[in-house]
């Protein structure tokens, strides 16, 4: 049997304990600690916004844009409508813009697409919203690029065509229905031009006169293009 050695030899038993500790050792290392499991739970990578104890210990975060960033993150879709003042059918309704990107600007009434909406019922939304008009006849007019660089803003516009649904008649007279300023916080209210008075708006070279009321950039850009089936619209009684 194994004898014990007092110089630098051990004898089996102390060989087992230092095995034992050894193991152990190692074991215990392959389990996470619980304050290592508590930090784990607070730092998540995946989550959209940094935790404060993210930064502290450099761990890596997704980002995103800082909320209430006027910079546009994707082209938008916008609808604007051309439509046809019933007292004088061959001038359309539009308005100057406030508190927006294009303040002072004329434009006509339109908004933003929304999810699942067709191009139709936008422009009848939009309108009513804008003007408290009903309007029928709702047809696809044009479709603009509009790159709005130093308002950091890019819209692809479809225009619409469509006519105010006549109110019923008293006493035989047809009463002509007019725009109201139903978001008097966006337009400073509504008036009707012809599509002449649309390109006096704009020189030969298609920039805006200096000193003239400025067209909305989209609109600018479709009096530009003047689209045949924009001027047939504007052109029939």
């Amino acid at each position: 049997s194994p004898t014990q050695n007092k110089g630098n030899k051990l004898d089996n038993s102390d060989l087992d304990k230092a095995q034992l500790h050894s193991t152990f050792k190692l074991k215990r290392k392959s389990f996470p600690s619980p304050f290592s499991l508590f930090l784990q739970v607070l730092t998540p990578t995946y989550l959209f916004f940094p935790s404060p104890l993210s930064s502290l210990l450099q761990l890596p975060t997704a980002t995103t844009p800082a909320m209430g960033s006027s910079e546009q993150q994707a082209v938008r879709v916008g609808v604007g409508v051309l439509v046809k003042d019933p007292s004088n059918p061959k001038k359309v309704f539009a308005g100057l813009r406030k508190n927006s990107h294009g303040e002072g600007t004329l434009a006509l009434p339109g908004g933003h697409l929304e999810m699942y909406e067709s191009w139709e019922s936008c422009a009848i939304r939009e309108v009513l919203e804008e003007t408290g008009l009903e309007i029928q006849h709702v047809k696809f007019a044009h479709v603009t690029n509009d790159i709005m660089k130093d308002q950091s803003k890019h819209y692809i516009t479809v225009f619409m065509m469509g006519e105010c649904v006549p109110p019923p008649s008293f006493l035989g007279i047809s009463m002509h229905p007019k725009p109201r300023n139903m978001e008097p916080y966006k337009c400073e209210g509504w008036n009707s031009y012809s599509w002449e008075e649309l390109c006096s708006m704009v020189d030969s070279e298609g920039v805006e006169n200096i000193g003239n009321i400025k067209l909305f950039g989209p609109l600018l850009q479709l009096v530009k293009e003047s689209p045949q089936s924009v001027l047939d619209f504007m052109n029939r009684s």
